[in-house]
């Protein structure tokens, strides 16, 4: 399933900005309001050290 090639990386490295961001858009798909939050949250502050 998605969900689960996509945590696995998230997981392994919680700086992962692409699972996370992916991850964020396959909840927002799901009306998983919370947890499409939570990832893009993560996507966003660990992308943006890398700016």
């Amino acid at each position: 399933m998605v969900t689960k090639e996509l945590s696995e990386p998230a997981k392994k490295d919680k700086k992962d900005v692409r699972a996370n961001f992916y991850l964020g858009n396959l909840h927002l798909d799901q009306k998983e309001w919370k947890k499409a939050i939570k990832h893009y949250l993560k996507a966003a502050r660990h992308g943006e050290k890398r700016s």
